[in-house]
């Protein structure tokens, strides 16, 4: 990953962020629903004490991409969201960018955009930033380290996302 142009080298760049309340568009708990021989079950709330969820999606930036400098920049937005029944604050960030030919970076570092939120139960926080890679495909993937009210520190995983620029197909 070539470093953006606003941020440190080996760093992704912050963009925005925003705090969603409980009971917000899109703040919905996940629920499970199950088939027992052709009828619905009601349904369950997925319930963990420590829980987060997390969500991402990816955008290429053609403008800010030089595919002839072999530098192609993604925006991406994520949210976090706690589906558990602990307050929970993100201390730390670990991301693993896999480049199309193979190439793999890793970035660590304290908190998102330079914020460490606190969620309670049902709150969600979304930021939006980005990463340059030097193919026009490539995945991300990572993990949050959370600390609950309680002093239980725990992993949130971030799921396989893709980064797909101009021509990048999967076979």
């Amino acid at each position: 990953m070539r470093p953006c142009p606003s941020a440190p080298p080996g760093e992704l760049l912050g963009m925005g962020r925003r705090r969603l309340r409980p009971g917000a568009p899109g703040t919905r708990r996940p629920v499970l629903r199950f088939l027992v021989r052709g009828r619905r079950v009601p349904a369950l709330v997925a319930d963990s004490h420590y829980s987060i969820d997390v969500k991402a999606e990816a955008t290429f930036i053609a403008p800010r991409s030089n595919p002839e400098a072999n530098q192609y920049f993604f925006a991406y937005r994520i949210t976090i969201r706690n589906v558990g029944r602990a307050a929970a604050k993100l201390l730390s960030r670990h991301w693993v960018i896999t480049h199309g030919d193979g190439h793999v970076e890793e970035v660590q570092g304290d908190g998102v955009v330079g914020e460490q939120p606190r969620l309670r139960p049902g709150e969600a926080f979304e930021y939006t930033s980005a990463a340059v890679l030097r193919t026009p495909i490539g995945t991300m993937h990572g993990e949050y380290r959370m600390l609950s009210d309680d002093g239980h520190t725990f992993l949130a995983p971030i799921p396989v996302f893709r980064l797909l620029g101009p021509g990048a197909t999967l076979h």
